[in-house]
């Protein structure tokens, strides 16, 4: 899989959501839901040269311990490689604390 051919840097914000919901779409959540769970995109955020993709993981995804280690790296590993590897995935139960 190769990356795509988007100029990501210079969307909006709500363009690069979009970009990443696509291919996570397409690529990630069927692989989700085969296995009982899902996932929902939560927010976005620039902090300078990093995203900050936040997630949450419903239905069988929701308390597994591979969701909050493997698969959660599994996911931004696949942001990087497709999108852009500023991209970083994190649970929304951290989208409170101070981050940004």
């Amino acid at each position: 899989m190769e990356k795509l051919d988007i100029d990501f840097d210079g969307m909006s914000l709500v363009q690069k959501l979009r970009a990443i919901e696509v291919q996570l779409d397409e690529y990630i959540r069927p692989m989700l839901v085969m296995d009982g769970g899902d996932m929902e995109l939560i927010d976005l955020k620039e902090d300078g040269d990093q995203i900050l993709l936040f997630i949450e993981y419903l239905g069988a995804c929701n308390g597994c311990p591979s969701a909050s280690t493997g698969t959660l790296m599994a996911i931004q590993q696949f942001l990087h490689v497709r999108i852009s590897d500023r991209i970083e995935v994190i649970p929304a139960a951290f989208k409170d604390l101070d981050l940004v």
